[in-house]
């Protein structure tokens, strides 16, 4: 197989992820913590962009891990500097939104996520 065509099939990977679906959500918090230097910032980025578009989904698979709540609710992959807060803005304002659905009543794991995410997105935008 060509270098191009496995290129494509990894870009295919990163638009999955940045869409927010399930299991491919899952995958890439399997890959990115043993993924090498350029993977690994690829799928945090995808992983970034699934939080804002489906921010349940990807709390909800990270199961309250610390190690993968760093990934997705720390600072941006994004390697300028407009990108990186315009990521952590919109993360943000996707968590507090979500927060605002949930039933604040009922302490669940999910509710702790996204209290946990929203205070290491809210330290790395100040």
């Amino acid at each position: 197989m060509t270098l191009a065509k496995e290129r494509g099939k990894w870009r295919q990977v990163l638009a999955e992820v940045s869409w927010g679906r399930p299991g491919w959500i899952d995958l890439a918090l399997r890959l990115v913590v043993v993924a090498e230097e350029e993977q690994a910032a690829e799928l945090r980025i995808a992983l970034e962009d699934a939080l804002i578009v489906s921010p349940k989904t990807v709390l909800a698979t990270t199961s309250g891990n610390p190690l993968l709540l760093s990934v997705v609710c720390g600072p941006s992959a994004q390697r300028s500097y407009g990108l990186a807060t315009d990521s952590v803005s919109e993360r943000l304002s996707a968590i507090l939104t979500l927060r605002l659905e949930e039933d604040k009543d009922t302490r669940t794991p999910l509710l702790n996520a996204i209290d946990q995410c929203a205070d290491a997105l809210e330290a790395v935008r100040d």
